[in-house]
């Protein structure tokens, strides 16, 4: 038994093959299918009025289907912004505003609270070290910073209120 095939049937499977292959470099730019060029696209170009149509069409088809929250203005559709969840009781043109720790009445100057630099100034000897007692001593500056930062905002509340 062989189960080579004969070269006459062998080579007419590659020429049905070949006639049957696609050229893939080219696309057609008027119908998008692949195989083809614009120039031999079979294809006939929809007329002006025929685009205006089927363009007019979609929109109309797009508003009818926008949900119910959309709403359209002269440059077409859009959705609402959300409304604020937190409500902004001060701007920046009423007074003062620090950046230190992000309250109204009072600047940076007058901050109760410590800025970066002196806190960051009261953990840099320990920063690289891992040592138990450098350890103990990064959780005792944490714990003085927690207990300041909840006194500066209690005293920050009752002067708001």
């Amino acid at each position: 038994m062989s189960f080579h095939r004969s070269k006459h049937k062998e080579s007419e499977e590659q020429e049905t093959y070949q006639r049957n292959e696609v050229d893939r470099s080219q696309i057609c730019m008027r119908c998008g299918m692949i195989g083809h060029s614009t120039i031999n696209c079979k294809s006939k170009l929809p007329s002006i009025k025929d685009l205006k149509a089927e363009m007019n069409s979609r929109m109309l088809t797009n508003v009818r289907n926008a949900p119910k929250e959309w709403k359209e203005d002269e440059f077409g559709l859009y959705l609402p912004a959300e409304p604020r969840i937190v409500e902004i009781k001060q701007t920046w043109k009423e007074g003062k505003f620090c950046f230190n720790c992000a309250a109204f009445g009072h600047d940076i100057d007058e901050c109760p609270n410590p800025p970066f630099k002196t806190v960051y100034g009261l953990f840099e000897p320990y920063l690289a070290d891992n040592s138990s007692k450098a350890n103990l001593e990064k959780q005792r500056i944490i714990g003085a910073i927690h207990k300041f930062n909840q006194n500066s905002q209690s005293k920050n509340q009752e002067t708001t209120e």
